[in-house]
């Protein structure tokens, strides 16, 4: 039998199965036996998005979060940084590296940026959240940025890329360049997005780096044209 998550282990004490369960979670996929379906890689029963995306998460200074701010699937060390385990994580609004209130797993160079969250039955208000001071962090980059030099870099990033965090990181830390992230957006059609990406490049404007492999049937054709330089 599979290492059953918190969420899991929480549902079968009170007496729910693989047959009969909330219908705000589901069976996670990966199954690695055909006996049960709960022994998945992902340790049997997951949340679904729309009920995530209604709760509310604390940092452990005490700032309130939404579910749709945060990120879930980080796994390090043996650790599961999952909204399952109670342990999902957000980018800190200070930027704090090494803070002591944070998971120490979390404390190393490469996530010092992030901070666990848990879930709280407190009501969120926007005031003195985690989206507030991010915004207002984001207001004063927007704002420093006119005098440093704009790197445009496009692709389709979606919510809570970790391209996106070491982009903020790198923009917080730099006092020269300054990264500007252009993203498809959920809702929108990437193929429209890859087309207007390639007009632009061929009449030599456009984003300066590209990000993925969105454009990657429109390549050749620049190319041919020296709208891009093969390196």
């Amino acid at each position: 039998m599979m290492e059953y998550n918190r969420l899991t282990v929480k549902l079968l004490s009170e007496g729910y199965t693989a047959e009969k369960y909330p219908d705000y979670v589901k069976i996670a996929s990966g199954h690695v036996s055909s006996d049960n379906s709960l022994d998945n890689i992902y340790g049997g029963f997951e949340y679904k998005h729309w009920w995530i995306c209604e709760r509310t998460f604390k940092t452990p200074c005490g700032l309130l979060c939404r579910g749709e701010s945060c990120m879930t699937g980080l796994y390090i060390s043996g650790v599961s940084f999952t909204f399952e385990d109670d342990l999902a994580t957000i980018v800190c609004p200070y930027g704090r590296k090494n803070c002591t209130n944070t998971h120490p797993l979390l404390r190393s160079e490469n996530f010092s940026i992030r901070c666990n969250v848990h879930m709280t039955e407190d009501s969120y208000e926007y005031e003195g959240s985690v989206e507030e001071l991010l915004e207002k962090e984001d207001e004063r980059i927007r704002m420093e940025k006119v005098e440093k030099v704009p790197i445009v870099c496009r692709g389709i990033f979606y919510d809570n890329s970790w391209f996106g965090e070491y982009a903020t990181q790198f923009n917080q830390e730099n006092s020269t360049y300054h990264i500007v992230l252009e993203d498809c957006g959920r809702g929108n059609d990437p193929t429209d997005f890859a087309r207007l990406t390639s007009v632009q490049i061929g009449a030599g404007k456009g984003p300066d780096i590209l990000c993925g492999k969105f454009i990657e049937d429109y390549i050749g054709g620049m190319l041919d044209n020296g709208a891009l330089e093969e390196l």
